[in-house]
């Protein structure tokens, strides 16, 4: 059987394990699922009894629903579909900060008034390092 048609059959069959977390807490989840994600959950369903219990000790019981919610939910595409989106965000606005950056001192040297020390010396170290970073690209 295929894996895309053993998930979509999840919801209805009954779960077959029972995921104890450190406060005593059980959740039932499906055996085929924990397995799949993790080899050691994979051993530990083997050695425990049909319908048996996956004990979990020292998580608490809200992090194992999260865990579960992931396995159940997720594919490891997704997640690193949303890795990567996370990245390209951080790197966009990291660039539209040193471009709001770059115009304000622009903007500041441009000025009839002097311009603050600061400011001079932040536009020259600007300008000296956009050479060198262009410098090494060629």
């Amino acid at each position: 059987m295929a894996l895309s048609t053993a998930f979509s059959a999840l919801p209805t069959s009954p779960a077959d394990v029972r995921v104890v977390t450190a406060d005593g807490s059980g959740i039932r989840a499906h055996s085929s699922v924990l397995a799949s994600a993790s080899p050691v959950l994979e051993r530990m369903i083997e050695q425990a009894p049909r319908g048996g219990v996956v004990p979990i000790a020292g998580a608490s019981t809200g992090a194992v629903v999260v865990f579960l919610r992931f396995l159940y939910a997720a594919s490891v595409s997704n997640f690193k579909t949303n890795m990567e989106k996370g990245k390209v965000d951080k790197t966009w606005k990291l660039l539209v900060k040193k471009v709001m950056r770059a115009r304000v001192m622009s903007a500041w040297a441009k000025r009839p008034v002097p311009a603050p020390e600061i400011v001079q010396k932040s536009w020259a170290k600007y300008n000296s390092s956009s050479r060198s970073r262009a410098a090494r690209f060629r």
